[in-house]
């Protein structure tokens, strides 16, 4: 009888990556070895083995600012030796929403998504249109100083436009758009509080039109857990009253200039963040100031939950964050008309979209 071939000692052949992973998430990390199995495996952290972490895949506890720069390592033993791999390094970035709550305009969605549509609604004193779709995900309207409206009286006329997407592997979001008159809003609003499971990503009022858009996202595989607050604030006392909605748990998802001059804001909790607050900024910012304002807000770590426009040469700007949050977020303002990274990158999604000094300039974050 020919003897047993003679077994081989275990050999990495796909080392454990390296990779940044958002605040308040876990890092997954795997091996590839070959040998005579069977294998054992011993996962270590900075030279410290780590109790239990004994399977090929492992997947690390919850991350914090804290662990960034750790090393985790794997030893894979048989019978005839043992061989440890090269080091995995965590680098910690920005916290991604979680992918149901629609108060973020979902940043860092976490499916690469198929352009559906790239189109507007339209608004006049005799009629307006609206756009629907189901198993979507859509961006804000686009709303300006410049470029929404024209025209006077019975030929007043306002178009909005927007992006929507078809996520790859996600159902049962659906997303609506509508243009209607200024003076339906406290119906349109009340109607989509009634649905609990959706949320305004956008308010535009054009009162010198008598004319107004909203649009919102909706989460139809649950039946709840958004709570809508509508508010009108002086501009004096939007920073406060934003930050006290924060303090409680709220988010700014839609915010414009009304026909006095004040604020109409719109804002949700979610029962799936019930004991979370946030840091908030509100702004009143120049047309000419917008884009460098949007990008210091997200080098703050702040993601623009809501952008509106405030009269001739104003907008609104609103940057919330989980409190105590610091870490910068990646942004880019780009022309629609030319390519950027969301072209390159399809989880870079719009959080919101202005008609500025720059011409249609749309906002995205990671």
């Amino acid at each position: 009888m020919a003897a047993p071939a003679p077994g081989t000692a275990p050999q990495i052949t796909v080392q454990p990556l390296s990779q940044t992973v958002p605040l308040g998430s876990s890092a997954k990390l795997s091996v590839h070895a070959s040998g005579s199995t069977p294998f054992q495996y011993q996962w270590s952290r900075n030279g410290t083995p780590i109790d239990g972490a004994t399977t090929s895949p492992y997947t690390t506890s919850t991350l914090g600012l804290a662990d960034s720069g750790d090393q985790f390592t794997v030893t894979v033993t048989n019978s005839l030796g043992s061989v440890t791999s090269a080091p995995a390094v965590i680098t910690i970035g920005p916290r991604s929403p979680d992918p149901r709550d629609l108060r973020f305009k979902h940043v860092d969605f976490p499916q690469p998504l198929t352009d559906l549509a790239s189109t507007n609604i339209v608004a006049s004193p005799g009629a307006y249109s609206s756009f629907f779709q189901q198993d979507t995900v859509g961006t804000p309207m686009e709303v300006g100083t410049v470029g929404d409206c024209a025209g006077t009286g019975s030929d007043a006329n306002c178009s909005w436009h927007f992006n929507v997407f078809t996520p790859t592997n996600t159902n049962g979001f659906y997303s609506f758009y509508s243009g209607d008159l200024l003076t339906d809003l406290q119906p349109d609003l009340k109607q989509v509080e009634r649905m609990q499971n959706a949320v305004l990503t956008t308010l535009d009022e054009q009162p010198a039109y008598g004319l107004m858009a909203y649009s919102y996202e909706q989460d139809q595989t649950v039946s709840g857990g958004f709570t809508q607050t509508f508010m009108t604030v002086l501009p004096a006392n939007f920073q406060q009253t934003a930050q006290q909605l924060g303090d409680k748990g709220g988010v700014i998802t839609a915010a414009t200039a009304n026909e006095a001059g004040s604020v109409d804001l719109v804002s949700y909790t979610w029962a799936g963040a019930a004991t979370t607050t946030y840091d908030v900024q509100a702004l009143l910012v120049s047309a000419a100031d917008v884009e460098e304002q949007a990008s210091s807000l997200a080098a703050d770590g702040y993601i623009l939950t809501a952008v509106g426009s405030a009269g001739a040469n104003q907008f609104v700007l609103v940057g919330t964050k989980v409190h105590g949050d610091t870490l910068p977020r990646s942004f880019y303002a780009l022309s629609i008309n030319n390519p950027g990274p969301s072209d390159a990158d399809p989880e870079l999604f719009e959080v919101g979209g202005v008609f500025d000094q720059n011409g249609n300039v749309v906002f995205v974050e990671e």
